[in-house]
């Protein structure tokens, strides 16, 4: 039997667009995933593995270009109404295996 491996979604065309063309992404999340670790993307064939970059930063930036979205403001305003006042961090996801 297999290990288990935790499942995330990318519900937000932007995100799982850049995703499944680019092969990664910077991800915000309203929750903390497993350090380091495979993972499976709902709706995807693929095997990922995600790395945890700590709470989300002030200044996102950097990350905007792989994010999926077309400016920071556009990112953060969908990531905190998602995140409904919780505090968001920070991952990279990317594909590690096609099936």
């Amino acid at each position: 039997m297999g290990q288990y491996q935790p499942r995330i979604s990318f519900d937000i065309p932007q995100a799982r667009r850049h995703l499944v063309d680019v092969g990664f992404v910077y991800t915000l999340r309203a929750y903390p995933l497993p350090q380091g670790r495979r993972v499976k993307v709902r709706g995807l064939p693929d095997t990922y593995w995600q790395e945890p970059l700590g709470l989300a930063p002030v200044s996102l930036e950097p990350w905007v270009v792989a994010s999926g979205f077309s400016t920071v403001q556009e990112w953060r305003d969908i990531a905190t109404r998602l995140a409904r006042g919780k505090p968001m961090f920070l991952y990279k996801v990317w594909r590690i295996s096609r099936p």
